[in-house]
Formats: C-alpha cells, sequence, structure tokens
C-alpha cells in the first residue's frame, strides 16, 4: 500500500497481478496477455527473482517503458525509482529486496506513432499501386509523399 501511495502515475484504475507463477514462460506468458491495458500493473514477487522479473518486464515491454520501483519500503536502506525499464533494471540488478513493481500504461504518443506509420504505409502502397495513374496528372511519387508528410504534420 505505501507504494501505490508514493508512486507517481494515475493509479484510479489498475491491475494488481501479485506474485507471477514461479516458471518463467509462464510469467512472459502473463505479462504478454497485459502489455497493451490502458491501466498500469502492480507486480510482486520474492527477493531473488526481483533481477529476472525485471528481465521479462525489459523483454516483454520494450526498454522505453516508465515503471515505478519501491524496494525494501519503510526500511533504512529503502530506495525508490522511476525511470524507464532500462534504467531501472541497470540499477537493481543482481540486487535482492523485498519490491513492488509498477509498470505505468502505455503513453499516447506510441499509439500516434503506430497509426501514423499504420497511414504512410498505407499511402505508400496505394501510391506505388496507383503511380502509372499520377503519371498522366504531372506527379511523380516524391511530390505526392511530400504533400502527404505536410498535410500530416498539419494534422498531428
Amino acid at each position: 500500500m505505501a507504494a501505490i501511495s508514493v508512486c507517481p502515475f494515475n493509479l484510479q484504475k489498475f491491475f494488481f497481478l501479485g506474485f507471477l507463477p514461479p516458471k518463467s514462460e509462464q510469467r512472459i506468458s502473463i505479462l504478454k496477455r497485459y502489455r497493451n491495458t490502458e491501466s498500469p500493473i502492480i507486480l510482486m514477487d520474492t527477493p531473488y527473482r526481483m533481477t529476472r522479473l525485471l528481465e521479462e518486464v525489459l523483454k516483454v515491454f520494450g526498454k522505453k517503458r516508465q515503471v515505478f520501483l519501491a524496494a525494501d519500503l519503510t526500511l533504512k536502506k529503502e530506495e525508490v525509482l522511476q525511470d524507464t525499464i532500462e534504467v531501472v533494471y541497470k540499477n537493481m540488478k543482481n540486487k535482492k529486496k523485498e519490491f513492488i513493481l509498477i509498470i505505468d500504461k502505455p503513453t499516447q504518443r506510441i499509439w500516434d506513432l503506430c497509426l501514423i506509420n499504420l497511414l504512410k504505409y498505407i499511402i505508400n502502397y496505394t501510391l506505388c499501386r496507383f503511380s502509372c495513374q499520377m503519371q498522366p496528372l504531372g506527379l511523380c511519387e516524391a511530390s505526392a509523399v511530400r504533400i502527404y508528410d505536410q498535410s500530416i504534420l498539419k494534422h498531428w
């Protein structure tokens, strides 16, 4: 409860997964199911599995996902870290501490970038497919792509 109260993420709604199974394959499978949820995920495990859990989160969620790690709370050696999973993993690698790990929801920017890339793919596919129809209009593919890029920048 202490970790939740000091975590800076919006925790009005979250998934509490608690202790995951001890086998790595099962843990990764569960993490993959929750990878794209729109709510933070709260995990805990034994001190000797902290490094392994951080490695698995890094593998499943990617190195740029924001996490909050509260370790040994209420003790003199208490540590609280908020950063990307990559940075937290590097700082906590091979340490054994009682901990709570909170994985933040994906940032909206990632989804926007995915949508833009999908739109670019669709437009590029369409441009390649109908390039023979653009030539009589005096448009080359590069001009059409430039017009498309400018219009995307205006609307995003």
